[in-house]
């Protein structure tokens, strides 16, 4: 089972996948992304960031309105 982790920011209302379990999953199931997931990174450095994991994590950014931010397209 893998834990899909995300990094949220209040600031802005949104989240990104930007972990999976461990540092070798994550280059599996994430590396294609690299630069995707640095951007949107970089595009909140200052801001508040924090990790989110469990489905209630997830459930209550869903119900707060959060948008997920596709990283597989994100290249502002």
């Amino acid at each position: 089972m893998k834990t899909w982790y995300r990094a949220a920011c209040d600031k802005h209302k949104e989240f990104c996948v930007v972990f999976v379990t461990n540092p070798s999953s994550t280059a599996t199931y994430l590396s294609e992304y690299d630069k995707n997931i640095q951007c949107w990174l970089t595009n909140h450095y200052g801001c508040d960031l924090r990790f989110t994991h469990t489905d209630e994590q997830l459930d209550d950014l869903y119900e707060r309105d959060y948008i997920q931010v596709d990283y597989k397209t994100y290249d502002k």
